[in-house]
């Protein structure tokens, strides 16, 4: 298990009332659960600025910002190999100074 990053979609930039600022709320939904792999810019959810009233003064929506990568046997496996590789050759580079 793990986290992602995420961000809004867009920047959020309103000329409002004070009553409407006293009575807004922001509203977020997200996907509680997924499996990577994940893209940077995927939606994940949505956020709205929402009055009492249930007027929608702004929405947009929630993604990822950043890649994850899917961890299965294969790419665990390639991880590995490349540490391994990585580290024999930093060894060698050792042992020939």
């Amino acid at each position: 298990e793990g986290f992602v990053e995420t961000e809004a979609k867009e920047d959020i930039f309103m000329c409002i009332t004070e009553d409407e600022r006293e009575n807004m709320k922001i509203r977020i939904s997200v996907v509680e659960e997924t499996e990577a792999p994940i893209l940077n810019g995927e939606k994940l959810g949505t956020l709205e600025v929402v009055l009492e009233n249930g007027e929608i003064l702004f929405e947009t929506d929630i993604i990822s910002a950043e890649n994850i990568k899917r961890h299965d046997f294969k790419t665990c496996v390639e991880k590995v190999i490349d540490l391994w590789f990585n580290i024999n050759g930093e060894i060698l580079d050792f042992i020939r100074i």
